[in-house]
């Protein structure tokens, strides 16, 4: 007996072969069924994996409240998602966070986990952005952090050396001139951008200063 197949599983269709066996006793029919059972139970303990995270979104010092859209599972500071999940958006008031999940506590790409927003005059602001890398000497380092939209201009803080004995650091910038959203996105010099990210409605933000900060952490089971 041999051939191909499908086998629904929760996270997909898994491929299987039959391998041509001399079904002539018992035990290898046993064996076989056995295998087959097996490779279903992975599928099924591989999809119902999680892993339970614990975030504070804070503005001013005090936590708000904030929604994980298309995640059922969450409380007013945790949420769980599939073990694996790459990446998560979370809504709270005036803005945005793009998490890269997969990349927390290793940080070989550059992440924004906090921001302060001084008004200066109508439009321009002074910006400050604290990232959090796992800087290794010139070889990999974050190098710059920058405020993207669709009206910004002089928006980027180049950082000129590693910080490898401090994590997260924090670095400001003045005179951009900005409108609407904008989004904090850092860099570094192998990888580019793709840490976690925070964007910001600027017309929901207080005339006074403003500073959110995030904190993230795995809960244990």
């Amino acid at each position: 007996m041999s051939g191909t197949g499908l086998i629904n599983t929760p996270v997909g269709r898994c491929n299987f072969v039959l391998v041509p066996l001399a079904f002539d006793s018992y035990e290898r029919r046993y064996l076989a069924i056995k295998l087959l059972v097996s490779l279903v139970l992975l599928g099924f303990s591989t999809a119902l994996a999680q892993t339970t995270y614990h975030l504070e979104i804070l503005i001013e010092g005090d936590p708000i409240s904030w929604t994980a859209p298309g995640f059922s599972t969450t409380t007013s500071d945790t949420f769980t998602v599939p073990s694996g999940t790459e990446r998560i958006m979370i809504d709270f008031a005036v803005g945005l966070l793009d998490l890269n999940l997969a990349d927390f506590g290793i940080w070989d790409f550059a992440h924004v986990i906090g921001v302060k927003v001084q008004t200066i005059a109508a439009d321009s602001y002074s910006f400050s952005a604290t990232v959090r890398h796992n800087d290794q000497g010139w070889e990999h380092y974050a190098n710059r952090w920058y405020v993207s939209g669709d009206d910004v201009q002089n928006g980027v803080r180049e950082l000129l050396h590693p910080h490898d004995n401090e994590q997260p650091f924090t670095r400001s910038t003045s005179g951009v001139r900005a409108t609407g959203e904008v989004v904090f996105i850092a860099e570094d010099t192998v990888h580019g951008t793709g840490g976690s990210t925070i964007t910001l409605d600027l017309r929901r933000l207080p005339e006074s200063d403003f500073s959110l900060e995030t904190r993230l952490s795995i809960q244990a089971e």
